[in-house]
């Protein structure tokens, strides 16, 4: 059964809770959500973009109504007369040509957009979390409402497990069982060998992977041994 285009309530609210989602998995290294959506129906097919910065303080209404309006304002200006399946795509910023960092999601009106399906490459950044993202979604259903003034950062979705693997992507591994913290050095080389292509640093539109960011402080190790500086040495640094 097709929903008209007019009546976005249940496609506003379900991808409302998706962007929430997406946001607690990856706010600890990115704050924007961007998606690209779908829109297919019997014979019209159609993409649409959102693109939302979110701060964990912002309530789940903001995020709603916020998506209401722009699918609305979306239909007023295509023909599209009603939809049978919304096809998402997660744009990350791990998503270059070739990459294996692709997340799609499917919600079809056969369940009122409220089951989503999740699907990404097992190698992709996210996918242990992906693998249980449709038991979050429907947490997420359950704990929020449209007009819902709850912040995003005090709504549950998931297990405390869930979170240490998503806070273990975002901050690297973490070793609780010895008796003193890991020095910064030893614990960025050992997030790098095992997250080489994530994510590390980002400054404006540039970013680094760990791997690269690795090879570069390497490189400056070595330029700083060549000329004589030794441990204990003060010396600049300068661009």
């Amino acid at each position: 059964m097709a929903t008209r285009a007019g009546r976005t309530d249940p496609l506003s609210f379900s991808l409302a809770v998706l962007i929430v989602q997406l946001y607690k998995y990856s706010a600890a290294v990115n704050d924007t959500i961007s998606l690209k959506v779908r829109f297919i129906g019997i014979q019209q097919t159609y993409t649409f973009g959102l693109t939302y910065i979110l701060s964990p303080d912002k309530s789940f209404r903001f995020v709603h109504q916020r998506v209401k309006e722009e699918i609305r304002n979306f239909f007023k200006q295509t023909p599209f007369t009603s939809v049978n399946r919304a096809v998402v795509r997660w744009i990350t910023e791990e998503e270059v040509p070739g990459s294996a960092n692709r997340y799609q999601v499917s919600l079809s009106t056969e369940t009122d957009f409220r089951e989503p399906r999740f699907s990404c490459s097992p190698s992709a950044f996210f996918y242990p979390v992906f693998k249980s993202a449709g038991r979050h979604f429907k947490n997420l259903v359950q704990n929020v409402f449209p007009s819902s003034e709850t912040a995003i950062k005090d709504i549950d979705y998931c297990l405390p497990g869930d979170i240490k693997k998503i806070e273990s992507f975002a901050y690297g591994p973490s070793n609780r069982e010895i008796g003193k913290p890991e020095l910064l050095h030893v614990l960025f080389e050992k997030t790098a060998a095992q997250y080489p292509g994530n994510t590390a640093v980002v400054y404006k539109q540039q970013s680094l992977t760990y791997d690269e960011l690795n090879r570069k402080a390497n490189r400056l190790a070595d330029f700083f041994i060549l000329h004589g500086i030794k441990k204990g040495d003060f010396t600049c640094i300068s661009q």
